[in-house]
């Protein structure tokens, strides 16, 4: 038996849903595949390894405040480093991932048996990422649950991935929908903030029309966090005039999260300490918080802001707040005072921790059974979500009609519908023989969506011969491909490159040149990559 799940592996927290019934009004029932003591947050994102013992989730999470050498946190933040350090031993992203994942989905598979009586043979997933991941760090993340592998020989199947506020959206449509409806959908995580629109139209055969998204990959619930620790580290100094403790340091970042929900229910919180033999007590006010992080909720909504503005032209009838930080009452008023929104927009804090993984949950459901009714009434709702490119994607080139200047030529830009797909021509220079024999692509990503008049102008490019290029400043490099030849082929050989990505948000690239009747070609997957 193959059982659809959807995961979200969160910056602080992992969650796990499946369908399994329904509402009495109909809607589709997604249930939790995590243990009771995770089911309201989520499974806490943390590995700790000593070398004797493994843990993950909660108990890795209580290993990691006494021996925090020994863990690591945030993960999902850390997928680009090279390797991370667990007291002597080094660990790339990837196995950490993949111990992590694996650890999760035991939990799950044993829950499906337990639990449902289910026997399942796979677990079919449908993989949430941020929008502002790159194709690098979307590829580790795939490739680390598809070697994932269960005591049970259940295979663990990655069937789609799709952007963090699509999957929330998906979820708001399975229990709101309304026809012929534009949401907008505001995600701030732990570690990232997503904002996309959406356009819905049950009729259609792709229900579910992504318009246009955008984020910030740095700003997520952990700047705040972060900026309550200096308020409680400021708190401590004026109060008690002494120097700050590395230990006392490690308690006030220990309780910051803990300080800043709570002042999301309350005006004040406290933080009550004990360390080694000393009792701190520190009050902070929400006024207080507010004010030391101000300049973080105004970036948050300028994102939103960017994404209305590009969209004014759309009767946008909901704004959805999703994601562990739009529970605070900053985010929230700030949103709700803005003068760019449309008089007549709903703003709704919609399921914030779960939203994500039931969403996704969702579409893995319907891929298996795309008319099976999952919404209320008589509309059904189908696997079809029509997406689009979270990102441009282009390589380096010398482009012989501006002296062989090196630009990024684009094959396609954000926000094209998938599939997208472009090509692209070059012609072996006077090289010397290894690089005639051995060509390095660099691709880069980019998120310019204007067209001007000059590559370096900030957010343009240029077109040239209906080619859009832009300045490589505005790129940001992700995947090396490498065509290697069995020999080095003559200067003036042409060279063809098509560069695609599926509506899986998988990027392929290829090249090929033909010399002698022999062609050569290189794929994605032959690249050097950071995983």
């Amino acid at each position: 038996m193959n059982i659809a799940i959807g995961i979200d592996f969160g910056t602080n927290f992992t969650y796990i849903g499946f369908v399994h019934g329904t509402e009495p009004d109909g809607s589709a029932r997604v249930q939790e595949l995590v243990s009771a003591k995770d089911a309201s947050r989520g499974i806490p994102s943390v590995y700790w390894n000593d070398g004797k013992n493994e843990l993950t989730g909660r108990d890795a999470l209580k290993k990691y405040r006494t021996r925090p050498e020994y863990g690591v946190v945030s993960v999902k933040s850390k997928l680009a480093e090279n390797s991370i350090r667990l007291g002597d031993t080094e660990y790339t992203p990837l196995e950490i991932v993949r111990r992590m994942m694996t650890s999760f989905l035991e939990t799950a598979d044993g829950i499906l048996r337990k639990q449902y009586a289910l026997n399942p043979s796979s677990l079919d997933v449908v993989l949430t990422v941020p929008v502002s991941f790159d194709q690098s760090q979307v590829r580790l993340l795939r490739s680390a649950l598809e070697s994932v592998t269960l005591t049970n020989n259940t295979a663990v199947l990655v069937k789609s991935v799709i952007q963090e506020p699509i999957a929330s959206a998906v979820r708001f449509l399975g229990i709101h929908s309304v026809p012929d409806d534009y949401i907008a959908v505001f995600d701030l995580g732990g570690g990232t903030l997503d904002v996309a629109v959406m356009h819905y139209k049950p009729s259609a055969s792709s229900p579910y029309r992504v318009v246009d998204q955008d984020g910030d990959s740095t700003l997520g619930g952990d700047r705040w966090d972060e900026r309550m620790q200096k308020v409680l580290e400021d708190a401590f100094r004026k109060k008690y005039q002494t120097a700050l403790k590395d230990s006392v340091r490690r308690k006030l970042a220990e309780n910051a999260r803990e300080l800043k929900e709570e002042l999301s229910e309350n005006a004040s919180a406290e933080a009550q300490i004990q360390n080694e033999g000393d009792y701190i007590e520190l009050s902070v006010s929400r006024e207080e918080f507010e004010t030391a992080s101000k300049d973080l909720t105004d970036r948050a909504v300028n994102v939103l802001k960017t994404l209305f503005s590009r969209q004014k032209d759309k009767k946008i009838s909901h704004l959805i707040l999703t994601g562990g930080g739009s529970r605070m009452p900053q985010i929230q008023n700030a949103i709700r005072q803005a003068d760019f929104l449309p008089d007549k927009v709903e703003i709704r804090c919609f399921n914030p921790e779960k939203s994500i993984a039931e969403g996704a949950a969702l579409l893995s459901s319907f891929m298996q059974f795309p008319q099976e009714k999952a919404s209320s009434g008589n509309s059904q709702l189908h696997s079809s979500v029509a997406n689009i490119a979270p990102h441009g994607y282009g390589i380096v080139t010398n482009v012989p009609q501006r002296n062989n200047e090196p630009l990024l030529r684009i094959f396609f830009l954000k926000n094209t519908p998938l599939t997208a797909s472009g090509k692209g021509s070059t012609v072996m220079g006077d090289l010397p023989e290894e690089k005639r024999r051995i060509s390095i692509y660099n691709i880069l990503e980019t998120d310019v969506l204007e067209e001007g008049t000059d590559p370096y102008e900030s957010g343009k490019y240029i077109l040239i011969d209906n080619v859009p290029y832009t300045a490589l400043y505005q790129g940001r490099e992700v995947l090396d491909a490498v065509l290697t030849r069995s020999r080095a082929v003559p200067a003036g050989t042409p060279a063809t490159e098509t560069l695609s990505m599926n509506e899986a948000l998988q990027l392929d690239f290829t090249a090929e040149d033909k010399y002698a009747g022999i062609h050569h070609t290189v794929d994605i997957t032959g690249k050097n990559a950071k995983f």
